[in-house]
Formats: C-alpha cells, structure tokens, sequence
C-alpha cells in the first residue's frame, strides 16, 4: 500500500540520521491524523505494509533521497492500492472524515403530506478528483498515473479508479475513463512490433508544466517514473523532455500564459519544455504529412542535448508584425500572445508566439527560421536567436515557435545548424 498526500504547511512527522535507528526499531512519536487512517484503512484491507515517503525516506540524508526518488514510480506503480488523501490540505487533515453537507434537494413522494426524500448530485470525479488540492502537486501527478489502482477520499464521496474506470462508493460507475496511464503489454521487438511514443503523453506534460513543486529542482525527479515506465515500453530515449521518436511535435510547444520564466537553476537546452517554468502546450499537428522528411529536425544520437535544424528563408519574405491577445490557431486551444507573421506585401502569412515576454522588446531576440516540419499547408518553425558558445562556435537558441504558409519553396541552408 502507498499514501498520496499533501504535505502542507504542516511538516510531517519525517525520518533523518539522527532517528533513523530509533525508527528502525519502532516510531512511538504521535502520527499525524492522515498517517493513522491510512494505517487504519492498510490494517483492515489485511496488507501487512505501507509505504509513506516522509517517513521511507531519511530526508536530510541526499544520498538517500536521490536513491529513493528514482525509485519512486516503480513503488506506486507496484503498490497494492493508493490510499489518496484527495481532500486534506495538510497531513493533520485526516482521511477518515465524512462531511454531512453534501449538496442535496429535498423533494415530496407522492401525495402524501409529510412525506419526503432527498435527491443527491451526480458524482463528477473531475471535480471532486481532477480539480482537488493534492492533484495541483507535482509529485502527484505520476503517483496517480502508476498506481494500478487508487481509492480517493474526497470531500462528500469516496472514489475507486483503475486502469477501467472510475466508481462511486454508491457503486455506480461514474467513468469509463481514467487518468492512469495505460501502456500496452507489449515490448519493443514483440512479433515485429514497433511501438510509439502513447499520445498520453503530451497530456501528461501539459498537466504537469500546470502543477507545483516546493521545490523547483525536482523537475526532473518527480516525472522519472512516468518517463521510466514509457522509456521501457517503447524502447526509445528521453532527450530533456522529448522522445526521440516524437521529435516533432516535441519541440512544438509554447506557453500558456504571459507569467513563463527561463529555468536557470537546472542545465537544459533552450529547446526544451523542461527549461522553463509556467504552464505549456503542445501544437497540435493540423497537417500530418511531412513533404520532405529529409528536411525535419533531428536529435543528435549521441549527445541528448544536441538538436539539428535547417535555417530557411522565405522568397517572399516573413517578418514579425504587431502583436495580439488570442488564439493564434487551431492547433493551439488557449489564448496567449503571439505576433502575426506578414509577407513582403505585408498579407499576413502566420503566427509566432516568444517563448518570454522580454523576447519580443529584444532586437536581437529572432535573427534566424528553423525548419522544424513541412507540411500540405505551411512550415512550422522555430524562432532562432545567433549566439557563440563558451568554444566560440556559432550556434542558436530557441526563442519561439510559429508556423507559415508560402507560395513558394523557402530556400534552405545547406547543413544543420546547432540548436541550444
């Protein structure tokens, strides 16, 4: 059994070098009130153990929690049953609580006076699940998606999700839907099978650029599990962020609100999703066959922070006009803002969202178009910024993404250029 919880502002009661021994031997200390009921509910479920991270964990020793991270995803995903404490702020909170003012009508049977029911609402696991507190974490997010199955103790009801469906302690199904993730049970090289990177997981990366870490430099730590579990599914390689089978539609992302900010604390290449903080999406793909293939952006094969693109230039010209607040596109669902992309006649041609706000006050900040796909309809590109390494050599970083539709073939650069 595992516990999913919130830590809160409330720290739990937590396993260092100095009790280690002592623990080791048996915890005499008070629990918090969600510890209790979840050894409770272990208890009575007939499992012998469960596992608690503040407590698994020797949290001042790194060594040890960088050991025990990696192993994270394979603890829930192994794990009998998640107990989520989906409602509890804190650790104190408890689990075991059952809150009497569930929203509900009081209606008259029949005729007869003085008799009467109540109707309740349907259950809506999105809400009383989806939108919860311990959901925002970013911890969560592979605890859920892992565990083969999870028992959810929200405010008014108490939910069972697996790998089928989502139920209601009412047993109706409420679901057939769920937010686990559901890998195939077969392996790379099965029967000739080659096997994709799952759609899911552009899902799964938007949700996770929305949830909160205490802290920032956990990024990469507290999504191993999934990108584990989906690495030895597929086979393929994970380059900061991106699969190496999902290149395109990889490095086609762009933020979702103004508030996005350059990760510095961790060393990641411009490129990636994973170098920035704020919420983000991948484009959508509105033009899924590549005209010239040749011509697509590729990853290194041996050096995973390494990207190739062809500079292009357009014959009827491409630059940047005003900028506007909305939807750019189809294949992008939220508002944000992004410039038009205007011809020599000044038509206007496309799109082009900045990855940062201070990109589009910087003169310097779009110097190059990297070829990302051709397509039926237009080009996606990268918005590139000319830049020298610590070596001196030229090189590029991102600094958007845009795509633009031409008459005419652009004309590309004759080798790859290096993209940060």
């Amino acid at each position: 059994m595992t516990l999913s919880y919130r830590w809160g502002k409330f720290r739990p009661l937590i396993t260092t070098r100095a009790n280690f021994r002592q623990f080791y031997k048996g915890i005499n200390e008070t629990l918090p009130v969600s510890f209790e009921d979840a050894i409770h509910i272990t208890r009575h479920l007939g499992v012998d153990f469960l596992w608690i991270d503040s407590l698994c964990i020797v949290q001042d020793d790194e060594a040890d929690w960088l050991e025990e991270a990696s192993k994270m995803g394979s603890i829930f995903a192994n794990s009998y049953c998640t107990i989520a404490a989906t409602e509890g702020k804190d650790n104190s909170h408890g689990i075991l609580k059952t809150d009497t003012g569930m929203p509900r009508v009081k209606v008259l049977l029949g005729n007869t006076p003085g008799s009467y029911g109540y109707l309740g609402f349907r259950p809506d696991p999105f809400q009383d699940i989806d939108l919860a507190g311990l959901n925002e974490r970013g911890w969560v997010l592979q605890e859920r998606l892992l565990s083969p199955r999870i028992v959810h103790f929200t405010k008014f009801r108490m939910y069972w999700e697996c790998r089928l469906s989502i139920g209601c302690d009412d047993l109706t199904v409420v679901s057939r839907t769920t937010g686990l993730l559901n890998l195939t049970r077969e392996r790379p090289g099965d029967h000739g099978i080659h096997i994709s990177t799952p759609e899911q997981w552009f899902e799964i990366v938007q949700k996770y650029s929305q949830c909160l870490l205490t802290r920032a430099t956990d990024k990469l730590h507290a999504i191993n599990g999934i990108v584990s579990s989906i690495g030895t599914h597929t086979g393929h390689r994970f380059l900061n962020g991106i699969w190496e089978d999902a290149i395109i539609q990889g490095v086609l992302w762009c933020h979702k609100e103004t508030h996005f900010e350059r990760f510095t604390a961790l060393k990641l290449p411009s490129w990636s999703w994973m170098a920035y903080t704020g919420p983000m999406q991948h484009v959508q793909l509105g033009f899924h066959i590549s005209k010239d293939p040749e011509w697509d952006i590729t990853c290194s094969s041996t050096n995973d922070e390494t990207l190739y693109a062809y500079l292009i230039r357009f014959v009827d010209g491409a630059r940047l006009g005003a900028s506007v607040d909305g939807v750019p596109c189809n294949e992008i669902n939220h508002r944000c803002r992004y410039s038009v992309v205007l011809d020599s006649s000044s038509s206007e041609i496309g799109w082009f969202v900045f990855d940062l706000d201070h990109h589009t006050q910087t003169k310097d900040a779009l110097t190059d178009w990297g070829l990302v796909q051709m397509t039926s309809g237009g080009i996606y590109v990268l918005g590139l910024q000319k830049v020298y390494n610590r070596k001196g050599d030229e090189a590029y970083l991102r600094t958007g993404v845009g795509f633009i539709r031409t008459r005419s073939p652009p004309k590309i650069s004759k080798t790859r250029r290096v993209v940060e």
